[in-house]
């Protein structure tokens, strides 16, 4: 009974509503985003209240509720969504209340910044990563690495392949010593009923996306981070296969982060500057429905 009520529930209606009824909350200023992760990682790296930051359960639902917004605007409410590899974020141009991450998504913001110097550091060995040229150099590495991957799921978003990029094992298929990832191997995995091995290792040479805010190529922080376990594994450090095979970067990287970490980026610009707009509108909103009630309550 339980399971079939919560089924019949719409999660982006149920949250607007919560949103809608919450003045004080919005009075703070809210913000939506995808999972409880990333409400972990925002409440860190920006020093915010986690009672003010709303999980709508995936980048879908955020994008479903700023859409709403649109249409019946709600002051105080700020949307964090990643920017992935489509066109959501031109959608959302004008609209200064949803704010896409740099780069595709908010893991690739931290592998971008000094998070990801201190996760490599921990986990690596010190001769080896400074041979390897330190955290800068392979942080270069990586995203040559994997850019076959970004152009493939550029293509697939473009074409609508339905490739299941989930269930790619990113860091069994990059060599731990040279960091070279193999692309037959890739396109085997990925192929389907819509597109051969062939079309993919074709499709998977062309040039890589370029991410419209920063000007840097366009990188899943998924496939970034499990190149990284492979680096780890050899080229930068002498984890196990064991260590890394659910992603010790990855869940590193999110634990790592800290108040500052995200600052002086584009999207910490963006979104503080949204933020501080919807905390401003939520008081002003918040205002005008006390005055309201008291002039309502007000003797005749």
């Amino acid at each position: 009974m339980v399971t079939s009520l919560q089924a019949a529930v719409d999660p982006v209606a149920d949250l607007v509503s919560r949103l809608r009824l919450d003045h004080a909350a919005r009075a703070r200023g809210v913000v939506v985003v995808e999972g409880p992760s990333d409400r972990d990682v925002y409440a860190r790296a920006f020093g915010i209240d986690k009672r003010r930051i709303f999980a709508a359960a995936g980048r879908v639902n955020v994008l479903r509720v700023a859409r709403t917004l649109t249409d019946r605007p709600l002051r105080g409410v700020t949307c964090v969504a990643d920017r992935d590899f489509d066109d959501a974020a031109s959608e959302f141009s004008d609209s200064e209340f949803v704010v896409f991450s740099d780069n595709a998504d908010m893991d690739m913001m931290l592998f971008a910044c000094s998070v990801l110097d201190r996760v490599v550091e921990a986990w690596g060995t010190r001769a080896k990563l400074k041979k390897a040229g330190g955290p800068a150099s392979l942080r270069t590495r990586v995203v040559r690495c994997v850019a076959p991957l970004s152009s493939l799921r550029a293509a697939n978003v473009l074409e609508r392949w339905g490739l299941a990029f989930k269930d790619l094992s990113v860091v069994d298929l990059v060599d731990r010593d040279c960091l070279e990832l193999n692309v037959r191997s890739v396109a085997a995995k990925l192929a389907n009923a819509s597109v051969s091995r062939r079309e993919l290792e074709a499709r998977s040479a062309a040039d890589f996306p370029i991410c419209p805010a920063t000007g840097m190529p366009l990188t899943s922080g998924r496939d970034a981070a499990s190149a990284t376990d492979a680096a780890l594994r050899k080229l930068v450090g002498n984890l196990s296969h064991q260590q890394v095979k659910d992603g010790v970067v990855a869940r590193s990287l999110r634990l790592a982060v800290g108040r500052g970490d995200l600052s002086g980026s584009g999207f910490a610009e963006r979104f503080e500057s949204a933020l501080a707009a919807a905390e401003e509108a939520g008081q002003q909103s918040t205002a005008q429905s006390t005055g309201r009630a008291n002039s309502d309550e007000a003797p005749r």
